[in-house]
């Protein structure tokens, strides 16, 4: 059965303490077990902060980063871990994207790969197996296993 005690009732510096937990990646039952709630009162007590608090965390490190960028005294340290942590945390248009296109010479198109991979018989279709047998170059079947013939040898010496 629930607690049947007082209701819990936030105060203004919980709940900004709430949203700037989330923003620095605090986890609910954390933050949960800090304020002495469970994590049910936390999410009904406090649901903007928790829909909120990254997306303003990363607002204000994008603002801090661009009045670094527009600033010429700006150094670099500050500006490479607003980076860092906008790529880490921050929503879709801070991620950063490889794209790796696969081409073939003076950037044409790949050619066509016709290998044939024989696989090891497991008994089920002996007329694949005949026809393999039977196929050019030549081929042999060797303890269920369809092999290639090396080229005869030459009898002469050398």
């Amino acid at each position: 059965m629930a607690r049947q005690g007082k209701p819990h009732v936030p105060t203004p510096a919980q709940r900004a303490a709430v949203e700037e937990s989330v923003g620095l990646g605090g986890s609910q039952r954390v933050i949960a077990k800090c304020l002495g709630i469970s994590r049910g009162t936390l999410e009904k007590c406090y649901r903007t902060e928790l829909d909120v608090g990254a997306e303003r965390a990363c607002e204000r490190v994008a603002k801090s980063l661009y009045a670094r960028a527009v600033d010429p005294k700006s150094g670099m340290s500050g500006t490479v871990a607003a980076i860092f942590f906008l790529k880490a945390r921050g929503a879709g248009n801070w991620k950063e994207i490889q794209s790796i296109e696969h081409t073939g010479h003076d950037g044409g198109a790949l050619p066509a790969l016709n290998n044939v991979i024989i696989l090891p018989s497991n008994g089920r279709d002996p007329e694949l197996e005949r026809r393999l047998a039977g196929s050019a170059p030549p081929m042999k079947l060797i303890e269920g296993r369809v092999r290639q013939l090396a080229p005869p040898r030459s009898s002469e010496p050398r």
